[in-house]
């Protein structure tokens, strides 16, 4: 929204669109509420949360973000045929030259033009005392759990703001916080909220990752469209900018009832349960086709060779694909429905075939812990 962002011209009655004003500090950054390092929320007096901004702050927040339309050749602000293949253009014109009073009484003085303010006003936004436990938290949720402890976010927090050591906002320390901490590292039971459903995107692309693919250059390309029509996920196709599903998501029953969170949730329903059974059977057993260059098309499938030699014990055969896809945390009672299923199978590659998608389709798979 903040394309052709203009300056307000009070005599035509118009003024700066104030949507992603809003959306950088709500979404983007530092959230709704004041928040402790370890991600609770901080009380005023009165016992309610403390909000980290308000309309003013969006206003002037909008200012900033005035002057911006696309780059490319021939560029100019209201560009009919827009290119958005360079990144976009300030146009000194259009931007609000005024003084500006972000957070925290940070002041962008006035004539410093528009690509000054937007760092001032990013910088603003980064140093803010939101940034490390509202991003971490949330970076913690999409890799490791949906449920991290406060502890654990502290820590995350304390990588962010520099504490241990490294520059503020070292992304590669942050994600060694995350990953190395002794919470994502436990043995599977130790924590009891521990866990993350996973996307469904991420269930089909996992099962890439396992195998890899049989072609000419063990090369596998795709446009991924069959994806999104089948999941509704595809990258960069969120449908609006709230994303595919807020971090906050709840479903109704015991997950609500116990205060905890399943963001993921949000993408499941009868439909893509089965959805997600249908992408398996196509990457399984079907072949898969490199679509994003010109004809002939090549063809893979996926690259099972190193299981095909395990076929004839259907129990070696199950214990290699439970570590490989699901960590060894297949149940027993899901063991044995699969080896139920695998014994009467003759044919080796089918044998395989199978195993691998009961595996993908059971609660172990669809669930990292």
């Amino acid at each position: 929204s903040h394309v052709n962002n203009a300056r307000a011209n009070p005599e035509l009655n118009t003024y700066p669109d104030e949507n992603y004003a809003r959306e950088v500090m709500q979404l983007f950054s530092i959230g709704l509420f004041e928040l402790n390092p370890d991600g609770s929320e901080k009380i005023d007096s009165q016992g309610h949360p403390i909000p980290t901004y308000d309309n003013d702050d969006i206003r002037e927040f909008a200012r900033v973000f005035t002057g911006l339309s696309y780059g490319g050749d021939n560029a100019r602000f209201h560009k009919r045929l827009p290119d958005f293949r360079h990144p976009m253009q300030m146009f000194g014109f259009f931007h609000d030259q005024d003084a500006k009073q972000l957070l925290g009484g940070t002041v962008l003085p006035a004539g410093q033009g528009g690509m000054q303010d937007i760092e001032d006003a990013l910088d603003n936004l980064f140093n803010h005392a939101n940034a490390g436990p509202f991003i971490g938290r949330q970076l913690i949720q999409r890799l490791v759990t949906s449920n991290p402890s406060p502890a654990y976010v502290a820590r995350v927090s304390a990588a962010f703001n520099g504490d241990t050591g490294s520059p503020r906002g070292d992304m590669k320390a942050v994600l060694r916080a995350i990953l190395l901490d002794p919470e994502a590292l436990a043995t599977p039971g130790t924590y009891p909220n521990m866990g993350k459903l996973r996307e469904p995107l991420l269930r089909a692309l996992g099962l890439l990752k396992n195998f890899g693919v049989a072609s000419p250059d063990g090369f596998y390309a795709s446009t991924g469209y069959y994806l999104e029509d089948l999941l509704q996920q595809h990258p960069l196709s969120a449908p609006s900018v709230f994303n595919f599903f807020p971090p906050n998501h709840a479903p109704v029953g015991a997950i609500a009832d116990a205060g905890l969170v399943a963001p993921e949730f949000q993408l499941t329903d009868s439909s893509s349960i089965l959805a997600v059974s249908n992408i398996v059977d196509i990457v399984l057993f079907r072949e898969l086709v490199n679509d994003l260059f010109s004809p002939p098309f090549q063809r893979s499938r996926l690259n099972l060779r190193p299981y095909l030699a395990l076929a004839d014990d259907a129990a070696a055969l199950l214990d290699t694909l439970d570590t490989l896809m699901t960590y060894d945390t297949l149940s027993e009672q899901t063991r044995e429905a699969i080896l139920a299923t695998l014994e009467p199978i003759a044919d080796p590659t089918f044998r395989v075939q199978t195993a691998i998608y009961l595996i993908f389709t059971a609660p172990e798979y669809a669930v990292q812990i």
